[in-house]
C-alpha cells in the first residue's frame, strides 16, 4: 500500500484574521516554518488599534492585543527555525520596553538570536541584566536564559 503524502495547508488569501488564525493550528502541526511565519505575518498586519496597516478593512475587526502577543512568538520562533535571526533580533530591539528589560515579552527570542548571531558577549550581557529585581534576586525566567 502506497501512503499519500500529507495534504500541504494553503493560507487563507483576503480573509478576516479569526479565519486565518483558524489555519494556525493545521500550520503548527504540519511543522512547515516558512508556512507558519506566513500566516503569523498575515496575521500581524491586522493589528489592533496603535498599529497601522493597510491590509485592515475599516469595518473588520481587528486582531485583539492579547491574541497579537501570541502570534509575534510563534511568528518570531518560526523565523527562529528558518535562521531568520538578524530579523527576531531586529523585532526584538525595535519592540522592546526601554530602559526595562524585565518587561521584555521576547526575551528568550531575543537572547536565543544573540547567541545564533555568534553575538556572545551580547548575548551573556543580555542575560545576566533581564529578570533582575530590584532586591538583587533572580527569576525563573533569568534562570532559564542563563542556562
Amino acid at each position: 500500500r502506497e501512503s499519500k503524502p500529507p495534504e500541504k495547508m494553503t493560507l487563507p488569501s483576503s480573509s478576516s484574521w479569526k479565519d486565518t488564525v483558524n489555519t494556525l493550528p493545521d500550520l503548527l502541526n504540519e511543522g512547515n516554518a516558512k508556512k507558519i511565519s506566513q500566516c503569523c505575518a498575515q496575521l500581524l498586519s491586522k493589528k489592533n488599534g496603535n498599529g497601522s496597516s493597510t491590509d485592515v478593512d475599516e469595518n473588520e475587526e481587528r486582531l485583539p492585543s492579547n491574541l497579537e502577543l501570541v502570534i509575534t512568538k510563534i511568528h518570531l520562533r518560526s523565523l527562529l527555525q528558518l535562521g531568520e535571526y538578524s530579523t527576531v533580533l531586529d523585532h526584538c530591539r525595535k519592540n522592546s520596553s526601554g530602559s526595562d528589560p524585565t518587561l521584555n515579552q521576547f526575551a528568550e527570542e531575543e537572547a536565543y538570536a544573540l547567541y545564533r548571531l555568534k553575538r556572545y558577549n551580547a548575548c551573556r550581557e543580555f542575560c545576566e541584566n533581564y529578570g533582575i529585581d530590584r532586591k538583587g534576586g533572580v527569576n525563573v525566567s533569568q534562570r532559564g536564559l542563563l542556562h
